[in-house]
């Protein structure tokens, strides 16, 4: 199954949403392919060192994030944050 988690930025909640849900599939042996976009991103743009934090503080690892805008994904299921 694809997920794909959207905000606006994709900085904060939308690549904590898909870190989270990565490492909770992984630990329970789902196999799924987990993203995350921005409606109204930059390309460019890091994940906030707030969010960083929020998942180190969770045991949370994040791998290295890659921009995505969410025009530019495929279709799939889509939870939208606000």
């Amino acid at each position: 199954m694809r997920i794909l988690f959207v905000c606006t930025g994709n900085t904060c909640r939308s690549p904590m949403a898909e870190a989270f849900l990565r490492e909770l599939s992984a630990e329970r042996g789902l196999r799924l392919e987990v993203r995350s976009a921005g409606v109204s991103t930059v390309d460019g743009l890091p994940v906030s060192r707030h969010a960083l934090q929020v998942l180190e503080n969770n045991g949370i690892a994040h791998k290295a994030h890659r921009h995505l805008r969410a025009e530019a994904c495929s279709n799939g299921p889509i939870s939208c944050l606000r």
